[in-house]
């Protein structure tokens, strides 16, 4: 069955992403389904959205993505479900003039899924290049999919999809960087100062960062470069005499021009020494012309190189470089500037082009914490002491909050600095809600409760109603995950569950335990309508759905489903 996900698309050129459901077909031959763990935002989603690489419009932005494998179509080999995953955009296909003569990197007819991925309404969607992973799940071709070791973090590596790639590629494969050479990259955002990692892994010896930027130069530094050159009040011949200076008068042995303009490459073609090496990996505009005179290419001799997507094998240096990665030998981490949400993709844009970020990551994999707190429940002239659980969903961005128990600051602590959609309520008995007021006064999110429940919440603040209500059927969205409102009454009125089929679990409240269902021996509980509550709603989840309870352990409804009977027959 089709899967309908959150994604972000570009719907017209120059106008702001738009979040929105996406249609996601089963995977067919050859194809594979993947659940986006992280997407990093990169410059060519921006030229996407401006236009500036196609106007096949509507697209489904989002490329340089980890996750992993949900779904495989049929004769898939190279993955299976579960496969942590790095997308790339050359899957290549092993039977073209270029990998026949055993280059692959440069195959001229890579893969793309052949199914579209659609709107609501039909309209198809064109996937940036061919993976559009700002969405929750993803269809690709399965050769888009490289396997690398699962101790990874995602946001890092996930950037060797593609910026990261193209810049330490541009170094360490189409420039042949070796021991003991010179290297000049030009213009250090995010693929130039991989450039300038790579250049320092493959054992170049002098680094030269060049940027109008400091605070890029300072990165650059701190990641490898020797030495920097502030560019902003220089001319291409400043650049060009800079760079002399600090190689004995000659010039770099590689230059590498991560900006892709005709001035930027000008100065690459002149700072490099006799017979060095030009790469080009920064992206021009179509409108952009170079004018250079023949006889100095001629002169100068060398090589003259473009560096696509790093002139990388997938296959062979994502793995490779994930080891690195984990063994400390590569920082790419100390590339994810930020970690956001879904819906941060446009203020993204603005601190990609201010030069504020390496890469800003997008976190679609919505996590649960989980906090215990202590207090007491009072009702019906008794109390008691109890342990509540209060969960929290959401990513490094933003989450809501299951049940506000007994300590705002241990809540407020799990919080972090993420902003809080919602305070959600599954009931109001007391030990549910007394820590609500204040953990809104610090947050200023609303709070959220059933109306059946009113009475409840009242003898605690009576004169202070909740912001809103909690209704059967109602939808709340943090971090690209749905919680769906499903209304148990039976230990209360208003009692209600959460169901999040996205992360396979259902946060129950009071109304299922493991063991049976909550309690219904005191005022405003019933247990009929509990037993008819947890049939009708929680027992028709699929067996695999975890149940996050108001205290005590988790269960699921597999677990718990057999037993129906024998509750009724015991009576609670």
């Amino acid at each position: 069955m089709p899967t309908n996900v959150t994604g972000v698309i570009a719907r017209a050129k120059g106008a702001p992403v738009e979040l929105t459901t996406i249609i996601i077909p089963d995977p067919g031959p050859g194809e594979a389904v993947v659940d986006i763990e992280t997407c990093g935002v990169c410059h060519t989603d921006y030229h996407y959205r401006e236009g500036g690489i196609s106007d096949d419009f509507p697209f489904l932005l989002g490329h340089e993505a980890a996750g992993r494998v949900s779904a495989v179509g049929e004769g898939v080999t190279n993955v299976e479900v579960g496969d942590f995953v790095v997308l790339n955009w050359r899957a290549v296909c092993g039977e073209c003039r270029a990998c026949l003569r055993a280059e692959p990197w440069y195959c001229f007819n890579t893969f793309n899924a052949t199914q579209k991925m659609t709107l609501e309404d039909g309209t198809e969607l064109s996937p940036a290049l061919g993976i559009g992973a700002f969405a929750e799940k993803t269809l690709v071709h399965a050769k888009q999919c490289t396997k690398v070791d699962p101790a990874a973090d995602a946001a890092a590596v996930g950037l060797l999809g593609c910026g990261i790639m193209a810049g330490l590629g541009a170094a360490m494969n189409t420039g042949g960087v070796g021991r003991g050479d010179s290297v000049a990259v030009i213009g250090c955002g995010g693929v130039g100062t991989a450039a300038v990692v790579g250049s320092a892994l493959a054992g170049a010896t002098t680094v030269i960062a060049i940027d109008r930027d400091p605070k890029k130069l300072d990165a650059a530094r701190r990641l490898g470069a020797t030495h920097a050159i502030d560019s902003s009040s220089l001319d291409e011949h400043g650049v060009v005499a800079a760079v002399q200076e600090l190689t004995g008068g000659f010039g770099a042995d590689v230059v590498i021009d991560a900006v892709g303009r005709p001035e930027t490459w000008r100065q690459a073609f002149y700072a490099r020494d006799l017979a060095g090496t030009v790469v080009l990996v920064g992206v021009p505009t179509p409108d952009m012309q170079l004018s250079i005179p023949l006889l100095d290419v001629f002169g100068r001799g060398g090589s003259l190189k473009s560096s696509w997507y790093g002139d990388c094998l997938p296959e062979r240096d994502f793995p490779m470089l994930t080891d690195l990665f984990l063994q400390g030998r590569l920082p790419l981490d100390e590339f994810v500037t930020e970690r956001i949400g879904i819906r941060d993709i446009e203020k993204a844009f603005g601190s990609m082009a201010s030069g504020d970020v390496l890469r800003s990551v997008v976190v679609l994999c919505a996590r649960i914490d989980h906090v215990v707190t202590s207090g007491t429940f009072s009702l019906d002239g008794g109390t008691w002491d109890v342990d509540n659980n209060v969960w929290i969903v959401g990513d490094d961005s933003e989450c809501v909050v299951i049940d506000a128990a007994h300590d705002a600051a241990a809540i407020l602590a799990a919080i972090g600095d993420r902003s809080v959609r919602a305070i959600l309520l599954t009931h109001a008995h007391d030990d549910h809600i007394d820590a609500a007021a204040e953990l809104q006064a610090a947050t200023g999110a609303p709070v959220l409760l059933n109306q059946g429940d009113r009475m409840l919440w009242d003898a605690v603040y009576p004169s202070a109603p909740p912001t809103g209500t909690l209704s059967d059927g109602q939808i709340v969205e943090v971090a690209g995950i749905a919680l769906e409102v499903l209304h148990t009454p039976g230990h209360s009125p208003g009692a209600v569950c959460l169901s999040a089929p996205g992360l396979q679990t259902v946060f129950s409240g009071d109304t299922l335990f493991q063991g049976g269902p909550g309690a219904t021996g005191r005022s405003f509980s019933d247990f009929p309508t509990i037993i008819e509550s947890i049939s009708a709603k929680l027992l028709t989840l699929p067996a695999e759905t975890v149940v996050r309870t108001g205290h005590g352990d988790t269960t699921t409804i597999g677990a718990e489903a057999p037993h129906l009977e024998e509750w009724i027959a015991r009576g609670h």
